[in-house]
């Protein structure tokens, strides 16, 4: 992989990671402010959005097998989107009134999973 493509490929992920982060802060600040209007009960969703989570955690892994004959750029992006998903579900189950321990949890899984695939040597190299 060539300097000018590890760039690029490093800009892109800083700001999903980047993005990973605001999600964080305008959850707290919304759900802190009262400004959301929670479920009745958002216990299913406290069990459900933690194991897609894993499921999701787990295809992350699993891409760059699935996805051999696709360019090394093309698997880092679709990875990173998959981990950035991860963190929008802990984004939409603290707006829907779940659990802070349970949100915040699947949000930094997303960050941990996000860190793990920093831009690396690309296949060639």
């Amino acid at each position: 992989m060539q300097p000018q493509q590890k760039l690029t490929l490093t800009i892109i992920w800083a700001s999903m990671m980047m993005s990973l982060v605001i999600y964080g802060v305008v959850a707290y600040v919304m759900t802190s402010s009262g400004s959301t209007e929670p479920l009745e009960d958002p216990r299913a969703l406290e069990l459900v959005f933690p194991g897609v989570a894993v499921i999701m955690s787990a295809a992350v892994l699993a891409l760059p097998t699935l996805m051999r004959a696709s360019p090394y750029q093309v698997q880092c992006i679709v990875r990173w989107a998959l981990a950035e998903a991860i963190g929008i579900f802990g984004f939409v189950l603290l707006f829907m009134g779940g659990s802070p321990l349970v949100g915040y949890g699947i949000r930094g899984w997303a960050l941990v999973v996000m860190g793990l695939l920093f831009p690396g040597r690309g296949p060639s190299d």
